[in-house]
C-alpha cells in the first residue's frame, strides 16, 4: 500500500504550501457552510451545535497554520497520511456534532478525499476513503435514533467517497508522473546549461556574439585573450569587414582569416561567422576566433625544414665536388705564381685575386657543409654563463664592431650537456649580426638574458638596431639569404641547425623601431 512510488509520487508531485492552502481553505468553506446554514436554519444556532462546530474549525485552522509555519517538521508521507486522517475526524465530528442533517459538510469528505489523490496518489487516497467511509457510518450510527437514515443515500455517498478516490487518484498520479517528468527534465535542462556554460567559458576557441544593432553582446574568456579584453578596436573591425563581408551571403557560414596587432603583437586569427536569422533571439551573429600564430609559424618551420632538408641533400654531394677542383686549381695557381719570376706588377695582382677568391669559396663550401651535416656531439659540461663571457670578451677585442656598445647583461649560473664548440658558433653568430645591427644607431645598446625555466634553459638575445620588415623576417633562415654586402647568407642557418642539433628551438622577434630578439630554448640535460 505504502510502495515507494507513491512516496515519490505523492511528495514530489504537489506543493507542500499548496496542500496546506487547500486544506485551509477547506476549514474556511466548513465556516462558510456554518454561517449559511444560519441564516438558512435558525435551529443552527442552538448553542450544543455550532460552539462545537466553530470549535473544531478553530482547531483544525490553528493546527494547518501551526505545520506551515513550523519549517522543522519533517514531511513524509506517513506525516501526510496522518494529517488527511486528522481531517477526516474533524469532518467526521462536525457531521456528528450537526446530526449529519447538512449534506455541505458531507462534501468536507469528498474534498478530504481528492485533496489526498493529488497529493499521495490513488493507493493512500483509496485507503482514506476506506477510513472517511468507517468514520461516516460510525457517527451516522451514534445518530441513528436522533435522524433519519436513508440507505440509498448512505449507499450513494459511499459510492461517491471511493469513485472519488479511484478518479481523483488516477488523475493525482498522471499528475504526479507529469511533474516528476518536468522535473526531471528540468534538472536535465539546468545540467546541460551548466555544461554548455563551462564549455563556452573554458574552450580554447573564442567565442563572440552580435545583436542585430551589430553590438557585442557576449564574448568568453578565449575571446577576450585573443582579441584583447578591451574589444573596442577589435569590434569596429570585425563589424566592417567579417560581418560585412558577410552580409550577402547570411545562409551560410563563412570562414575568413586576417593578421591584426593586438597590444603591439602581430597575430594571425581565423573567424568563423554565421548568422542565425531568428528576431527573438538577441543575437543574430556568432562568431568563432581561433588563434593561428603559433599554428602557422609551425606551418613556416616545417616548410623551412623540408626545404632544408631538399638543399641539403642536393647540395651535399655538390659541394664535395666542387671542393676538389678547388684544391686542384689553388694548387695550381700558386705554383704558377712561384715559377713565373718575370710577372709584372699586374699579372701578379691578378694571381693574387685568383688564390683570394679560391679561398674565399673555399670558406663558404666549408660553410655550407656545416650547415648541412651539423654533426653536434652533446658531450660536453658546459656552463652558459661562462661561455657567454668568453664569447663577449673575445667579441669585445673587435674594436669596430664593439666600440661604444652598451652591454647589459642578466646571466643565471646554469650548466647544460651540449656541444660546446657548435653551440658557441651559433651565439657568436647571433651576437654577432646584433652588434653589426646597432653600428649605425646613435646609441648602440646590446642586452643578453639567461634563465633558468624548470628543465630548460632560455637565452635571450636583443639589440635596439633598426629591424627587419615582415618579409626578411620570415626568410632569415633560408640558406644563402642575406642582407649584407658581403655575407654568404649561411651564417643564421647554421645557428638554426645546430639549436635543432640539441633538440632546441629559436624564434625571432623584430620590429623596424624598436630592433630584434633572438629566443633560444635547450634543454638542460
Amino acid at each position: 500500500m505504502f510502495s515507494s512510488k507513491n512516496k515519490v509520487q505523492g511528495l514530489s508531485g504537489f506543493n507542500s504550501w499548496i496542500t496546506e492552502a487547500i486544506r485551509i481553505g477547506l476549514y474556511f468553506f466548513a465556516v462558510a457552510t456554518s454561517i449559511l446554514t444560519q441564516i438558512i436554519n435558525p435551529y443552527f444556532l442552538n448553542f450544543n451545535i455550532w460552539i462545537p462546530v466553530y470549535s473544531l474549525v478553530i482547531i483544525g485552522l490553528v493546527l494547518h497554520f501551526l505545520v506551515i509555519f513550523n519549517l522543522n517538521l519533517k514531511r513524509n508521507i506517513y506525516f501526510e497520511t496522518s494529517l488527511f486522517v486528522l481531517d477526516t475526524l474533524f469532518v467526521s465530528a462536525i457531521s456528528y456534532f450537526t446530526f449529519l442533517s447538512y449534506p455541505m459538510f458531507t462534501v468536507l469528505y469528498l474534498i478530504n478525499i481528492v485533496l489526498c489523490s493529488f497529493v499521495l496518489g490513488s493507493s493512500i487516497s483509496f485507503l482514506l476513503s476506506g477510513i472517511s467511509v468507517f468514520f461516516y457510518t460510525f457517527t451516522l450510527l451514534l445518530r441513528i435514533s436522533e435522524t433519519t437514515f436513508d440507505p440509498i443515500t448512505y449507499i450513494l455517498n459511499i459510492f461517491v467517497f471511493y469513485f472519488a478516490a479511484l478518479f481523483s487518484g488516477y488523475l493525482g498520479d498522471v499528475l504526479s508522473d507529469k511533474t516528476n517528468e518536468l522535473a526531471k527534465t528540468n534538472v536535465d535542462l539546468k545540467q546541460l546549461k551548466n555544461l554548455s556554460q563551462f564549455i563556452i567559458k573554458n574552450i580554447g576557441i573564442g567565442l563572440v556574439s552580435f545583436q542585430k544593432e551589430k553590438q557585442v553582446s557576449f564574448a568568453n574568456d578565449a575571446a577576450k585573450a585573443i582579441l584583447g579584453t578591451d574589444l573596442d578596436t577589435q569590434d569596429n573591425f570585425i563589424k566592417n569587414n567579417v560581418i560585412q563581408n558577410n552580409q550577402s551571403d547570411v545562409q551560410h557560414t563563412r570562414r575568413q582569416e586576417y593578421e591584426l596587432e593586438i597590444k603591439g603583437v602581430r597575430k594571425n586569427l581565423e573567424f568563423i561567422s554565421t548568422f542565425i536569422p531568428d528576431d527573438q533571439m538577441q543575437a543574430n551573429w556568432v562568431l568563432l576566433v581561433q588563434d593561428l600564430t603559433e599554428i602557422k609559424g609551425l606551418q613556416k618551420e616545417l616548410q623551412m625544414k623540408e626545404k632544408l632538408a631538399a638543399i641539403g641533400q642536393l647540395a651535399g654531394g655538390i659541394a664535395h665536388e666542387i671542393r676538389n677542383p678547388l684544391a686542384s686549381i689553388s694548387g695550381s695557381v700558386e705554383m704558377l705564381k712561384e715559377t713565373t719570376k718575370d710577372l709584372n706588377p699586374e699579372n701578379s695582382k691578378l694571381f693574387s685575386i685568383i688564390i683570394k677568391e679560391i679561398d674565399r669559396l673555399n670558406l663558404l663550401i666549408t660553410d655550407f657543409l656545416s650547415f648541412v651535416r651539423p654533426e653536434v656531439k652533446r658531450t660536453d659540461k658546459v656552463s652558459l654563463k661562462d661561455l657567454i663571457s668568453d664569447i663577449l670578451t673575445l667579441i669585445k677585442n673587435d674594436k669596430k664592431l664593439a666600440e661604444n656598445v652598451e652591454f647589459n647583461l642578466e646571466l643565471a649560473d646554469v650548466t647544460i650537456k651540449c656541444d660546446r664548440s657548435k653551440l658557441q658558433q651559433a651565439i657568436l653568430n647571433i651576437i654577432t649580426n646584433a652588434l653589426q645591427a646597432v653600428q649605425k644607431q646613435s646609441e648602440k645598446k646590446f642586452f643578453c638574458r639567461l634563465t633558468k625555466e624548470g628543465y630548460f634553459v632560455s637565452l635571450e638575445f636583443t639589440d635596439n638596431g633598426p629591424g627587419m620588415s615582415p618579409t626578411v623576417l620570415g626568410r632569415i633562415f633560408e640558406p644563402f639569404y642575406t642582407t649584407k654586402d658581403k655575407g654568404t647568407g649561411l651564417g643564421l642557418a647554421i645557428t638554426h641547425r645546430i639549436i635543432e642539433g640539441h633538440e632546441g628551438t629559436i624564434k625571432v622577434f623584430s620590429d623596424e623601431k624598436k630592433g630584434t630578439t633572438f629566443f633560444i630554448r635547450l634543454p638542460i640535460n
